[in-house]
């Protein structure tokens, strides 16, 4: 069946009458929730690989419930007038009540979306025990068995540079 969202239409009266009047109300017209404009700026979230001698921490999602129960590196979105170092280091001690110094990033951006990026970074613990605020669990994860873990879709565009931050120590 043909997709006639897709149709574009003029006014010859070769076109079915109910066609032409979708297309003039749809066609050029591009969804708004999917592009980026001045209106609606890029949304960067930020992710933390926060790693411990040769070893990263990840945290089960709780929600929603499409994701709920995969894993991922912790972190949030960057709030206006935060930098994105400044919005991790907030993010993980609001969801895992650690004090994290953030290092360089790690990988390239992940388009989460047309509006949302990810981007993630080497963390170093400085002070506290993780504890999992707004995960259902946290475990400790070797560079060889990152590829076992249920990653969330998005999180796993990170893998390949977090498997050579990880063995690089």
């Amino acid at each position: 069946m043909r997709d006639e969202r897709n149709v574009v239409a003029d006014n010859s009266p070769t076109v079915a009458p109910n066609l032409r009047s979708f297309a003039k109300s749809t066609a050029c017209v591009p969804p708004r929730d999917r592009i980026a404009s001045p209106a609606m700026p890029n949304q960067i979230v930020v992710a933390g690989a926060v790693i411990a001698e040769s070893m990263v921490l990840v945290a089960q999602r709780l929600r929603p419930p499409e994701l709920a129960g995969r894993w991922e590196l912790p972190g949030g979105k960057v709030a206006d007038g935060e930098t994105e170092p400044e919005a991790l280091a907030r993010e993980l001690a609001e969801e895992l009540g650690i004090e994290v110094a953030v290092g360089q990033r790690l990988g390239a951006d992940i388009a989460l979306n047309a509006t949302t990026t990810l981007r993630a970074y080497q963390v170093r613990l400085i002070r506290g025990e993780p504890h999992p605020h707004d995960h259902a669990a946290l475990r400790w994860v070797a560079a060889a068995d990152l590829h076992d873990i249920d990653w969330a879709p998005a999180d796993r565009g990170c893998l390949a540079a977090l498997n050579r931050a990880l063995e690089s120590r």
